[in-house]
This record gives structure tokens, C-alpha cells and sequence, in this order.
């Protein structure tokens, strides 16, 4: 009776062993690969506003950034006319940080391209880190509300110099009068500047 090739066994053997642990080291990577390329977590080095959001997912950085969203709502903003002074509170004349766009830029960071892309970008975040500025939301029908009512106030109409006649002094001369009109347009934009810094 012929004896089994245990040399080819042991080969057959081997082999199959290979394959699965082969297989066993690609499925690990794979799954490490996953949870190191997840999606909806932003990655280490990025800050907004100086804020440390690494490793949260959206809803947890957007609890994080409440106290700063508040804290800018009521920002006083002063605005100087002719001789006087108007102060309001950002959050009250249509401006507020928009968290959603800004949160969509953090997530963003470290999950763009391929994975090989994605890769290099994180250590290179981890390393110099990014620190994302507030994008601006505003409510361009409440702000321009506000500059109208402020226009009411500071708003001059022009007047040509005339003269008055009076009995006892004659004709007396009453000075031309400088219109001076609110540039709501321009307002607009330098409140809005004044504001993203």
C-alpha cells in the first residue's frame, strides 16, 4: 500500500494557512482603516474659533461651539453717525454664525479624495493643524430693517438758503442746510466685514 505525500500535505497546509491569515490581516487593516477614515468624525489638529473639535462627530462639535454661537449673538456692534452713537447686538440685526456650513468645512478636513489623499492630509493637519474661522448666516431682510429705521434717524434733507422778511429787522437770511443720507448698501457690507473679524 503506497504512503500519503506528507510532503504535499504540509505544502496544501501551509498554503491554506497563509491564505487565511492573509485574509485575517486584510479584514483587520480593512476595519482599521475604516474607524481611522470615519467619516462623520472630525479629525485631530482642526479647531474652529481656537475651539479643539477632534474626534467629535457634528452634533457633539455643534454642543462644543454653543457657548461661542451665544457669546457672538450678543457682540455689541456700535455704529457712529453725524454725533451720535447707535448700539445693537449682532444676533439682534439678522447676523449669526452659520455652524452648519462651518461644521461641513471641519468634517470636510481629512476626508477629501482618495485614501491615499486623505491619508496625507491628516498628518498634515495633525501636525500644523487648521483652525476654521465662523462662516457668516444673515438675514439680509432683518438687517436692511435695521438700517432703515437707523436711516429715519439719521437722514437729512436738503434745504436751499432763503430769506425771511420781518418788520423789525428786515430780511433776515436762513442758511442752506447739507442733505446727508445713510448709505444702507455700504453700511450693510461694513457691518457685515466688522462682524467676520
Amino acid at each position: 500500500m503506497p504512503e500519503p505525500h506528507t510532503g504535499n500535505f504540509r505544502s496544501y497546509l501551509y498554503a491554506a494557512l497563509g491564505l487565511i491569515l492573509l485574509f485575517l490581516l486584510g479584514l483587520g487593516s480593512g476595519l482599521m482603516m475604516n474607524s481611522f477614515l470615519t467619516p462623520g468624525v472630525i479629525v485631530s489638529g482642526v479647531k474652529v474659533e481656537d475651539i479643539d473639535l477632534r474626534g467629535l462627530t457634528a452634533e457633539e462639535a455643534k454642543a462644543a461651539l454653543e457657548p461661542t454661537v451665544q457669546a457672538l449673538a450678543e457682540l455689541q456692534l456700535f455704529l457712529h453717525a453725524r454725533d451720535h452713537t447707535f448700539a445693537s447686538r449682532v444676533g439682534e440685526i439678522g447676523i449669526a454664525p452659520d455652524v452648519e456650513l462651518t461644521l461641513a468645512q471641519a468634517l470636510a478636513v481629512g476626508h477629501r479624495g482618495n485614501l491615499w489623499r486623505q491619508i496625507q492630509e491628516r498628518r498634515q493637519v495633525h501636525s500644523d493643524g487648521v483652525n476654521i474661522p465662523f462662516k457668516i448666516s444673515v438675514n439680509e431682510e432683518r438687517l436692511k430693517g435695521y438700517l432703515s429705521q437707523l436711516a429715519q434717524q439719521v437722514d437729512v434733507s436738503a434745504q436751499d438758503a432763503y430769506l425771511v422778511l420781518n418788520e423789525k429787522k428786515g430780511a433776515e437770511r436762513v442758511p442752506e442746510r447739507i442733505g446727508l443720507a445713510l448709505d444702507q448698501e455700504a453700511s450693510q457690507k461694513r457691518i457685515i466685514a466688522a462682524v467676520e473679524k
